[in-house]
């Protein structure tokens, strides 16, 4: 958990989420990032990058307001597409 973590590990890791922020925002022309950092279940430090788009229906909401909203915003494929350039932009 992030109690477990020194101040370097922690500044590192919010740095890095950050980056990967700015690399989803820069592939898929978001509007802005949002960034959750929950630790309600798991016993281990996980952030939630969440790109909010133009055409984002609550744009000056939280986006876990609508999760019980099964829409998604991209298949599968697309993901996967996202995932491969974030992780070429991060080498």
């Amino acid at each position: 958990s992030e109690n477990e973590m020194t101040k370097e590990e922690l500044t590192n890791f919010f740095l890095d989420c950050v980056k990967v922020g700015k690399l989803t925002g820069k592939i898929n022309n978001t509007k802005k990032v949002n960034y959750a950092w929950l630790n309600n279940r798991d016993p281990h430090v996980h952030m939630h990058i969440i790109p909010r788009y133009k055409t984002d229906p609550i744009p000056n909401s939280s986006p876990f307001k609508e999760a019980n909203n099964k829409k998604r915003i991209a298949k599968d494929n697309e993901l996967n597409k996202i995932q491969i350039d974030i992780m070429k932009m991060l080498k």
